[in-house]
């Protein structure tokens, strides 16, 4: 804001207030108080106003005229504060007034969305539009446009303006922003004073807590380590916002080390090798306070670690589990079978009151070992998996009494006694309690324990997640459960019951007033008891996963509520047409997945009050839908955000019945094993906001193909993941791939003289992981390996 009218109505203002009562000589002091507290408080600065012309020719050139430099009083509260703004300038004289600069072309070396918009607009090219902004925003404009002109030292204040034009004007992100952020790296990251390495991350910290929000920062700090990762020759990969580390770009990981109910994004160390070569490079301070600080720019603070050795690298002034201490609350050790005494050690010595979480799974340890570990920190998660601890695990009973730190336990397949259990009702303030049986006599400990709690309450447990290995439910368990008085997700798998068993299974969940999530899976069907399920008005999410053999008919009768559920899942069923037109009436359903279901058709149409418009994810995958022949389901969803169709005939699911609302709305579109007519293809090229299409298995109609979406398809730009597994392409098809500009993954198969042609067109691609194991046998040889092992391929399985 501008104080040209600011301060002398504060100055006049206050005089005439004063003029009855105090001298001149005060009054001037009380003014000049009153301008030194305004600046002080808004940090008042003289500024530069920067004022740019700029008009466009053709559908390939922006020119960029300099036009004036103001000097303005500004004050802000927030001394960071930059602006940007595009106006339309009406004197269109006023650009002879300016001097050429720069020019802004469709190839520019880092594009952003927001000019080649403009590019692609139909309109005038006499229209002068205007720029005004408080930095050097020609500047940015050259460093974009030339990588050359970036400075041997780029300051913090340059690299925030940078950033902010980054994000005002939406950065393309391809290959060249890649280069640019590794020159960039090099110049901010590695020409810094290695001696001032207690400080040197603060400027950077401030200028990345700007706008933390911003989508475009998220993407600049993870381009910032992935460079920084190439830099250091680690092959790395993300997945779902987690980094993993591999020494081999086409090893697998296993995703399930990635625990969702830890609420961290994780650093996975895939193999030993991996760390070895990690730790040795990072006894390196500068570096490796770098890659902390790009690690805690990301959100990742947990860290796995798989195959755990003893490291022959390791240096002797320093330790990673000690340096990282500050920033992992999460550690997971997998697969530990030796040097299991060192390992527990070295965490023993090194980390501090800051982990909060310990998973130990796939491993043969000393209980010794574990017992001094859990009684040297105050843990908040502990998740012990498939471990093998010896006979003697009377420890963990004890630590289970004292302990009152806990709020989130998971045992899986481990040998316990679960005398424990009697914690729950007293001390304990464990929240989450997950457990799974591999073994008939651990299962029957586990019951044994709850019998002996059946006059005691259970208040403070919220989440209960049990996998059986073959129990049948009993009355003791069912009291146990009665006694837990707040719990809101209930979770029971694998059980075995009969009619009788379910009448005391339906009494316990009844009594539980606070439950909102149910998931059950046996492999005893009852109509009755499933409909009981759907009278509960509590109940929000619901989960039925049928295990018996053969399918019966889910009959349900009226619901008592239609308001509470809001997300269904099905697997399995078989579900009539008067279930149908209950479960749509649902008004608040946000998610229906009935995956190999058999839903039967709906006699009368008339009766169908369809409520549930407020879908927005749907999933049909294998299920028969002879219900939807007549049913224009899709037509309704105008909030679809997800739709996962396969195994169904075109006619029962036609993607031309898509609602006009998944244009904008629909990023998920999996349609396979179907049929693709030219109508379809027609619909869905308008769904402007695609972010993954998976085609698997098609069938296009005859002189149909994937290229004839054509240059007017909306989804270009947003589309990221592409599967075309089994779908039969031709080289313009491949050609036609090149204009989806920011695709990530592309999964093809290929066969056959092709690929060589092939690889032609998709090496171009920006970003392109091409994924591939139905190759003809004759060419799996070392000269076709060699084609495909490209650097802009990242996997392939042949």
């Amino acid at each position: 804001m501008e104080l040209y009218f600011i301060l002398p109505l504060l100055l006049m203002n206050s005089s005439a207030f004063f003029s009855r009562n105090i001298s001149l000589r005060f009054l001037k002091s009380y003014n000049w108080c009153l301008m030194l507290n305004i600046f002080i408080f808004y940090s008042i600065v003289l500024t530069h106003g920067f004022i740019y012309l700029w008009k466009k020719e053709g559908d390939s050139n922006l020119y960029f005229y300099y036009k004036i430099s103001e000097e303005k009083l500004v004050f802000e509260k927030n001394e960071n504060h930059l602006y940007l703004r595009i106006l339309n300038d009406q004197n269109t004289r006023s650009i002879n007034n300016g001097k050429h600069v720069l020019t802004y072309k469709k190839n520019n070396f880092i594009r952003f969305d927001i000019l080649d918009d403009i590019l692609h607009q139909n309109i005038s090219d006499n229209i002068i539009r205007k720029i005004e902004c408080n930095f050097d925003f020609l500047y940015i404009l050259k460093l974009t446009n030339d990588i050359s002109e970036l400075s041997d030292e780029i300051t913090d204040v340059e690299f925030k303006w940078l950033l902010f034009s980054f994000q005002y004007l939406k950065v393309v992100e391809n290959k060249n922003l890649s280069k640019f952020i590794k020159a960039l790296y090099f110049n901010i990251l590695l020409n810094k004073n290695i001696n001032n390495s207690k400080n040197e991350n603060q400027n950077l910290k401030v200028v990345f807590s700007l706008y933390p929000s911003s989508e475009i920062y998220s993407v600049f700090k993870r381009k910032l380590i992935i460079e920084f990762l190439n830099a250091l020759m680690i092959r790395h990969v993300f997945y779902d916002e987690n980094l993993i580390l591999v020494r081999n770009i086409k090893d697998t990981f296993d995703s399930s080390l990635l625990n969702e109910h830890i609420p961290y994004k994780s650093l996975l160390i895939n193999d030993f090798k991996v760390f070895s070569i990690l730790e040795k490079i990072i006894t390196n301070r500068h570096i490796f306070n770098y890659f902390m600080f790009l690690l805690e720019q990301i959100n990742i603070k947990a860290f796995i670690l798989n195959c755990y050795q003893v490291s022959q690298t390791r240096s002797q002034n320093f330790d990673f589990f000690s340096n990282c201490k500050h920033l992992f609350k999460a550690i997971t050790i997998s697969n530990l079978t030796i040097a299991t005494q060192y390992i527990f050690s070295q965490l023993n010595e090194s980390i501090d009151g800051n982990l909060e979480i310990f998973t130990l799974r796939n491993s043969i340890v000393d209980g010794r070992y574990v017992d001094t570990f859990l009684k040297k920190h105050n843990l908040k998660g502990l998740k012990l998996d498939n471990v093998n601890m010896g006979a003697d695990v009377s420890f963990f009973d004890a630590y289970m009494d004292a302990n009152q730190s806990l709020e989130y336990i998971d045992l899986r397949k481990v040998k316990f006694n679960f005398s424990w259990l009697v914690t729950l009702t007293r001390s304990s303030n464990i929240q989450k309690c997950i457990l799974f049986f591999d073994l008939f006599f651990s299962e029957q400990y586990f019951i044994r324990e709850c019998s002996k709690l059946k006059d005691l309450d259970i208040d403070v447990l919220l989440y209960l997640q049990i996998r059986f290995y073959s129990y049948k439910i009993s009355e003791e368990f069912c009291i146990f459960l009665k006694n837990i008085k707040s719990l809101q997700t209930l979770i029971l798998l694998n059980y075995r019951s009969d009619k009788n068993t379910d009448l005391l299974l339906l009494n316990a969940i009844g009594t539980l007033k606070f439950l909102e999530n149910l998931t059950v899976g046996n492999n005893f069907f009852s109509t009755k008891f499933y409909n009981y399920l759907f009278q509960i008005p509590r109940i929000e999410t619901l989960i039925i996963n049928n295990f018996f053999l053969h399918k019966k008919t889910l009959e349900l009768k009226p619901f008592s509520d239609y308001k509470y559920l809001t997300r269904l899942n099905l697997n399995s069923v078989k579900i009539s047409g008067l279930s149908l037109i209950e479960i749509f009436k649902c008004e608040n359903l946000k998610v229906l997945s009935l995956e190999f279901c058999e839903l039967k058709s709906i006699r009368n149409i008339k009766f169908l009050d369809f409520r549930s418009l407020s879908i927005k994810s749907l999933c049909l995958s294998g299920s028969n839908l002879k219900a939807f022949k007549n049913l224009d389901i899709l037509a309704s969803l105008e909030n679809l955000e997800t739709l996962f169709v396969s195994g169904c005939k075109s006619y029962l699911c036609n993607l031309t019945k898509l609602s006009i609302g998944c244009n904008l709305r629909l990023k998920k579109l999996t349609y396979k094993w179907g049929n693709i007519s030219y109508n379809d293809l027609n619909r869905i090229k308008y769904l402007g906001v695609l972010e993954k299409l998976d085609l698997t298995e098609c069938k296009f109609s005859e002189c149909m193909k994937l290229y004839k979406l054509g240059n007017d398809c909306r989804f270009l730009h947003s589309l990221k993941h592409l599967n075309l597994w089994g779908v039969r392409i031709d080289f313009n098809d491949y050609q036609y791939i090149k204009n989806f500009k920011n695709l990530k993954t592309l999964t093809v198969s290929i066969c056959g003289a092709f690929i060589f042609q092939v690889r032609f067109f998709i090496i171009p691609l920006h970003k392109s992981y091409l994924f591939s194991n139905k190759i003809s046998f004759q060419f799996n040889n070392p000269k076709l390996r060699y084609y495909l092992y490209e650097e802009s391929i990242e996997k392939n399985f042949l």
